[in-house]
């Protein structure tokens, strides 16, 4: 998953770029966290299919599904996918953060007809968007007092 969000960090003049730079890396850092903490979840369960906008699937694969493996989640078949996206790693830059997760299965090749499922797993909705956002503001401004903390004392 790659996400990014536009900051304003104008009148912001006594801080060195490369701080300013840490601080946003530290925004996108807590942005991917609080995303694989809350969020990551969701995409496994009922709610996703409007939430997120999911493809429908088939009359027939819903009804093997709930027949065999007695639930009708998406994006779970089996349970590997979703117990392997609970591991992740995030990397973030000044210009975005970077999740990633061991879900091979959302790599597979898929036909015309199946649904595009590692577009799904990425999808971030409107209202997640704007949490994500306060997230990384309330970072941004908390490193930003911090830091002028810090030049007062020198």
């Amino acid at each position: 998953m790659r996400y990014s969000i536009q900051f304003d960090t104008s009148g912001l003049s006594a801080m060195k770029k490369s701080d300013m730079n840490a601080v946003i890396r530290k925004a996108y850092e807590k942005i991917g966290e609080h995303w694989h903490r809350y969020f990551r979840a969701r995409h496994f369960s009922n709610q996703a299919y409007q939430e997120y906008g999911y493809q429908p699937r088939s009359k027939s694969y819903n009804w093997r599904k709930l027949k065999y493996l007695k639930h009708n989640l998406p994006l779970v078949f089996t349970g590997r996918s979703r117990d392997l996206s609970k591991s992740r790693n995030v990397y973030a830059t000044k210009n975005g953060v970077s999740i990633t997760m061991p879900v091979r299965a959302f790599n597979f090749r898929r036909t015309a007809k199946a649904p595009d499922m590692q577009k799904e797993f990425r999808t971030v909705s409107d209202r997640e968007r704007i949490v994500l956002h306060g997230v990384g503001q309330k970072v941004i401004e908390k490193e930003i007092t911090k830091f002028g903390r810090r030049r007062a004392k020198v």
